[in-house]
């Protein structure tokens, strides 16, 4: 073997310790995750056959799970500006999944921008490039909200343009309406202050790119 830092033998290891056979267990993606950040320095495996022998079976098996075609993308999807084609394919999946979720209607959906870290490309859609696309801790969270503060979130589009958001027609200011979005907008983050009053606030403890890989799953077509 080269000698290099190898940034994710420590994350197969792990990932091997608590069995990869559930992508949808959120307690073991937040392993993955957290072990990614890990490194193991080059002195610690260069050369060493035991350390290479004892890592290859997690590697195989990790890379058995990332490279699983679950759908295809008829198009390039970036995510440049809230009207291109990668936040407007994420809004209305994640309005699918939370109704899907729920059982309930729900009426829109929101995004931020800078949680889409990469494109997804027109040809197969593999289950790491759903983790490279959405690499964030990120969970649905389903709120109630007034017809109000959507109309206030649709300014903060405009002015900011780093959020993207369903676009309904003939809000009703006193109206509730049903909002699908992430833990980290309602928390208030990327400005998203006005979430922070509305009410009958769910946290499904569900990652956003678990709803995206069950999304492509259930309606993988080639």
């Amino acid at each position: 073997m080269h000698r290099k830092i190898l940034n994710s033998f420590f994350a197969l290891f792990l990932i091997g310790a608590v069995s990869c056979s559930d992508l949808h267990n959120t307690q073991k993606t937040a392993v993955l995750e957290s072990a990614k950040q890990v490194e193991i320095k080059e002195d610690l495996v260069a050369e060493d056959p035991e350390m290479v022998a004892f890592i290859m079976p997690y590697k195989q098996q990790m890379d058995s799970i990332m490279n699983e075609v679950i759908g295809y993308s008829d198009e390039d999807m970036g995510s440049k500006t809230p009207d291109s084609k990668l936040p407007q394919f994420v809004l209305e999946v994640i309005r699918k999944q939370a109704e899907k979720v729920t059982g309930e209607k729900i009426d829109l959906a929101m995004v931020n921008l800078g949680g889409l870290r990469s494109p997804i490309y027109k040809g197969p859609v593999t289950v790491g490039n759903i983790y490279s696309t959405f690499p964030f801790e990120n969970a649905l969270t389903i709120v109630t909200i007034k017809g109000r503060a959507i109309k206030d979130l649709y300014k903060l589009v405009d002015d900011r343009k780093r959020l993207a958001v369903t676009r309904l027609d003939n809000i009703d200011d006193k109206k509730e309406y049903r909002l699908a979005t992430i833990d980290y907008l309602v928390d208030g983050n990327d400005n998203a202050s006005m979430l922070g009053s509305s009410f009958n606030r769910e946290d499904t403890g569900i990652m956003l790119r678990d709803l995206i890989i069950d999304y492509y799953r259930s309606n993988n077509k080639k």
